[in-house]
């Protein structure tokens, strides 16, 4: 099995509210813990069968603590069915200590996810502790990917963690292996707007999951084929892409970034801004999409 090698994990927290524990696993893969900080209950994203890292996270956040909330993990969110995000799904009751019962394993109605116990779709919404995991249909990696929201109804301005799995990564995107152009097009309208109804202030307070450590060459790839030479976000790419690479260089993991980022970042993101499609030279986002596919490596 391929280890996660010097990467290290990180914790990105989020007001009083939560914590998203960032555990890379396998070769360039992340699982990720989230810790409703009220209640103590945890949630793993995407378990894959490299339990080790997530178990070493888990003892040494619980040992950490000095509230004495008792841990229980009481759910698994899967994003999508590949191995390498749901793989771990049939052994989830080595996350549970003592007499806890095993976690509810949650995955698309729609994507065949193995071992799960709750299936759900858009619109749907899991609690874990006092959080809310609002579930987005997000077809075209897989047929059924879901993306989950997650964040504490009562304390908004603590942020908000958006868990993209292979649909979207920092400044990329994921294979269209069960779908098209098209549907990654409404895939990106629904995460470039999901802040519509807050304000696009809240945009600097969502943080993007994605599922792999890619990072680096799709920023590669933004610098390479962003149209302006002169245009600001330009150079915010230049500098991004220098602090990435030395996050890398250090084993740091470079997630989670901001949907704010990822709006001048992410030229996948931003086919959905006629603006860009403008600079672009090509008005249609569906061919933008397509064109901009198939010349990434």
């Amino acid at each position: 099995m391929a280890k996660h090698l010097s990467r290290t994990w990180a914790t990105k927290e989020f007001g009083s509210s939560f914590t998203v524990g960032i555990i890379p696993t396998l070769r360039d893969n992340f699982s990720y813990l989230i810790q409703d900080l009220s209640t103590g209950t945890y949630a793993v994203v995407d378990l894959n069968t490299d339990f080790d890292p997530i178990l070493r996270y888990i003892q040494k956040e619980k040992l950490g603590k000095s509230n004495n909330i008792p841990w229980a993990v009481s759910t698994v969110l899967t994003t999508h069915k590949h191995w390498d995000h749901a793989g771990g799904n049939a052994e989830c009751g080595r996350l549970c200590s003592g007499s806890a019962a095993r976690p509810t394993i949650v995955g698309s109605i729609r994507d065949n996810v193995p071992h799960a116990t709750k299936a759900v779709k858009e619109g749907d919404v899991v609690k874990v502790g006092n959080l809310h995991v609002d579930v987005l249909d997000v077809p075209c990696h897989t047929s059924g990917h879901v993306a989950y929201k997650v964040y504490n109804p009562d304390k908004l301005q603590d942020g908000i963690a958006l868990f993209t799995g292979d649909t979207l990564f920092t400044a990329g995107i994921g294979a269209f292996f069960e779908g098209t152009a098209q549907d990654m097009c409404k895939a990106m309208r629904k995460i470039y707007y999901l802040n519509q109804s807050m304000g696009d202030n809240m945009d600097s307070k969502t943080f993007v999951f994605p599922g792999h450590e890619y990072t680096v060459g799709f920023m590669k790839f933004s610098e390479a084929n962003f149209p302006v030479r002169s245009h600001e976000d330009y150079q915010f790419i230049r500098d991004q892409l220098e602090s990435y690479q030395m996050a890398v260089g250090r084993g740091a993991p470079t997630v989670p970034s901001s949907l704010s980022d990822e709006k001048r970042q992410n030229l996948f993101l931003r086919v959905v801004e006629e603006g860009f499609r403008h600079m672009m030279g090509r008005e249609n986002e569906v061919q933008l999409m397509d064109y901009l596919y198939n010349i990434c490596d």
